[in-house]
């Protein structure tokens, strides 16, 4: 009886970590190829690193499943796009920690993408949910390489 009410317990709190994860906002979007290949002189690369992108986009492209606004691709290696293009109330923040030193912190870009290749990670996007509505994004990857345009 004592083992079966921990079990209860344990069961949820499963359930409501699993619901406040999906209200957490994430972010991910695959790179289109020829975006991310055409650069200007105010591109940011960042080679093997982890990456934190939070705030809000209406525009997250990539072949992504999203469950309840929720994506982790932990096994396979992913390209994303993230684009926040101007709109109201659309800004993100980037924080990049590369492997050999370089870091990168952007805060409130209103007019930004990033390009995620080969991402695997934690994302959220409001936009995808079922449960919360919105357009804030939340990701924590780590990526092969990162493009970072109209940040200048």
């Amino acid at each position: 009886m004592k083992g079966e009410k921990y079990f209860r317990k344990v069961i949820i709190f499963g359930v409501v970590c699993l619901l406040t994860l999906a209200s957490l906002p994430l972010v991910l979007g695959d790179t289109n190829k020829n975006e991310s290949k055409s650069s200007t002189s105010a591109d940011k690369h960042f080679v093997d690193c982890k990456v934190t992108v939070f705030g809000k986009c209406n525009t997250v492209t990539g072949p992504i499943l999203w469950l309840f606004g929720v994506y982790c691709p932990l096994l396979f290696k992913k390209d994303i796009t993230i684009k926040a293009q101007g709109e109201e109330n659309e800004s993100i923040s980037i924080l990049v920690r590369s492997s050999n030193g370089d870091t990168g912190a952007y805060y409130s870009y209103e007019n930004v993408q990033i390009n995620l290749n080969g991402a695997t990670g934690a994302l959220y996007w409001g936009a995808k949910s079922l449960i919360f509505e919105g357009k804030t994004i939340f990701a924590r990857c780590k990526a092969v390489d990162v493009w970072i345009y109209g940040v200048g």
